[in-house]
């Protein structure tokens, strides 16, 4: 999906909808120190309007928000969307199974997921 490209108007319209940084809460200050951020991630499904952005402090809050801190990615948008992903996942393989154990066809999804890759390999260690 192809993101807007914001105009100068529609930055200080949002930076003066919100004042503040929804990340640290401190003011936003000059324009070249803030990013603008979709607050329901467009992987997640957001919309790409102006009512889903948000200026926010270009270092560290945006960076924080999209990867998580150097410790954790946990409460990210990359720890959220990968989430969703594995869910959805072993959702679809739950159903798979569920139907070929009922002896129920499924149609043929090319996009369905491959099989996971386990922790422990296939095979013993030789030394």
């Amino acid at each position: 999906m192809e993101r807007r490209r914001l105009t100068l108007t529609e930055k200080l319209a949002i930076m003066t909808r919100q004042a503040r940084c929804p990340v640290c809460g401190e003011k936003l200050g000059r324009l070249e120190d803030c990013e603008f951020d979709h607050e329901i991630a467009l992987a997640r499904g957001g919309e790409d309007s102006l009512t889903n952005l948000r200026a926010i402090h270009a270092v560290p809050c945006h960076l924080t928000k999209t990867s998580g801190t150097k410790a954790t990615t946990r409460g990210s948008d990359i720890h959220e969307i990968a989430k969703e992903r594995r869910v959805k996942a072993d959702q679809d393989d739950f159903r798979r199974r569920l139907l070929a154990k009922s002896g129920q066809a499924e149609p043929a999804d090319e996009t369905a997921p491959t099989q996971r890759k386990g922790k422990w390999p296939k095979r013993s260690f030789r030394s």
